[in-house]
């Protein structure tokens, strides 16, 4: 099994509302903590290599950099002590081919969180849309297995939630904060090609008064100069988002009374607690190299 590699971190948690009702009050319930692997390679261009002793490959682009629109930073113009980062990803409704290449697609794997329990009974490395790994998580916490989904009455709604992750990634990327978190990474991971060995950055960067981030320095406290637009890179790496599900058990009949405390499967992570869950999921957004 693939072990997780962090990407870039994006702290801008998704609260997903989603009740699990239920046709009938079987009680038994598991805890986990995951990892949702979202592949987005299918988003991103398509490019061909020779590679020696077998040829022409193409694979589609594990540079993230391609998802955005505009990738850039620059010196601010008034001030060069400031740099301005542009980051922009279209959402779900100017996605073009949105319902072909990411609503409900078979693009999601995962990988255990806290735990390992029955967490082969998740089906991990066969590639499932969103929705249908949130249905198995839900069932695994209520009934101890991620394909015991039949007692599960509203499933379809577990299939509404793609452009509200989607949209969750876009809109992250339009804050500040976040940008300037995403450039402090960027820097520290060496990443930014532009000839500058990281280990001559002294100040990397922080927000002056106006919440505009500043430039970094070297040594000697000179300006590295980006005067003109550099294109950010981000070859092999993940954007990755917590998402806390949560919800509560509804049975067919008004009652949950079956469903309100505690945990039969002895695991880490979180717990039904009087007929409400709020389950921890790091998404994260990668580009899974395949050849075509």
């Amino acid at each position: 099994m693939a072990t997780f590699q962090p990407g870039y971190f994006i702290n801008y948690p998704l609260i997903m509302n989603q009740t699990t009702s239920l046709y009938e009050t079987v009680y038994n319930e598991g805890t986990y903590d995951y990892i949702f692997v979202v592949n987005v390679a299918p988003l991103l261009p398509i490019v061909t290599t020779d590679i020696s002793g077998v040829g022409s490959v193409s694979y589609h682009s594990t540079d993230l950099a391609g998802l955005f629109t505009n990738a850039t930073f620059i010196q601010n113009s008034i001030n060069p002590e400031n740099i301005d980062i542009n980051l922009t990803m279209c959402d779900s409704v100017n996605f073009t081919n949105w319902e072909t290449l990411f609503n409900n697609k078979n693009i999601v794997t995962v990988l255990p969180g806290l735990s390992t329990n029955a967490f082969g009974t998740l089906m991990p490395n066969i590639n499932q849309p969103f929705g249908e790994r949130l249905l198995e998580v839900l069932a695994y916490k209520i009934f101890g297995h991620g394909q015991a989904q039949g007692a599960i009455r509203n499933d379809f709604e577990f299939y509404t939630h793609d452009g509200e992750l989607w949209n969750n990634l876009t809109t992250s990327l339009k804050n500040t904060d976040i940008q300037c978190a995403i450039f402090n990474q960027y820097l520290a991971k060496g990443d930014y090609g532009v000839g500058i060995n990281k280990d001559e950055v002294n100040v990397i960067y922080n927000l002056d008064g106006n919440n505009n981030p500043q430039m970094f320095y070297n040594f000697n406290n000179n300006h590295f100069d980006f005067s003109n637009y550099q294109n950010f890179t981000f070859p092999g790496e993940s954007f990755d988002i917590p998402l806390f599900v949560t919800g509560h058990l509804n049975t067919e009949d008004g009652s949950n009374s079956y469903y309100a405390n505690g945990s039969t499967i002895s695991d880490k992570g979180s717990v039904i607690v009087n007929g409400v869950y709020n389950i921890p999921i790091l998404i994260s957004f990668k580009s899974i190299y395949t050849a075509l």
